[in-house]
């Protein structure tokens, strides 16, 4: 939301009853007046996932980026908004808990995905376990690939290799990557697995595949990587 809107609650009625509702919802850490939105609408259980280093920094990444931009860039179309608006399930997400918690007797409409979910053909993504890497003017996909994964469990030499024989893209100044699927809790997992193109069904091939798209919101499709220990 813009920083030039206010909202304004006001609430009537009997007053011991809102004494208990506001201190019912308060921000323990601010008290009276301020709103725990996840006290009003807890979020999912499916999505409840804690807030980590990962989060953090990628928020601080797209800060960053957003203030290297000139303004009259920011405003041009095509731009980080349009980017950002291809991973937006706010809609999706918030008919779930409408469904979950007895709000709405209409399920999720499929349709309100986020068209980063429909390609990937899942509910919803994970946010924690997605990364997004901004720089400001193009870089080998090397040094991205190693920035965005930022995990020594990552062998230097495979990830050379696999960019060497399947990413036609050499240079770039945004990637993201999503990890689906090797949860501990195995209920998570959303076993995406996507074709390449121009690979042969074989022995290997999950019975459950995607076929790769010419693009994921403009950027070409890698490969999967997994950790070496």
């Amino acid at each position: 939301m813009a920083n030039d809107i206010r909202n304004i609650l006001t609430i009537s009625g009997n007053q011991k009853l809102i004494d208990e509702m506001l201190k019912a919802i308060q921000v323990d850490a601010f008290g009276r007046g301020s709103i725990d939105f996840k006290k009003v609408l807890p979020i999912p259980k499916d999505l409840d996932i804690p807030e980590g280093s990962d989060t953090r920094e990628g928020i601080a990444l797209v800060k960053d980026f957003l203030d290297k931009i000139p303004n009259e860039d920011l405003s041009r179309e095509g731009t980080f908004d349009d980017f950002m608006e291809y991973f937006n399930q706010d809609l999706y997400i918030q008919e779930m808990r409408d469904y979950d918690e007895g709000r709405s007797k209409k399920r999720p409409n499929p349709e309100h995905r986020c068209q980063f979910c429909k390609d990937l053909n899942i509910k919803y993504y994970y946010p924690e376990f997605l990364r997004i890497l901004f720089v400001n003017k193009d870089e080998p996909i090397v040094a991205l690939v190693k920035k965005i994964l930022d995990d020594d469990g990552f062998d230097d030499e495979a990830i050379e290799f696999l960019i060497d024989k399947y990413c036609t893209v050499k240079n770039a100044n945004c990637i993201f990557c999503y990890i689906p699927n090797g949860y501990r809790d195995k209920k998570k997992d959303q076993n995406i697995y996507i074709l390449k193109d121009g690979w042969e069904i074989n022995r290997y091939t999950p019975k459950k595949y995607l076929i790769e798209q010419d693009n994921y919101n403009g950027l070409k499709y890698f490969v999967t990587i997994s950790r070496s220990n």
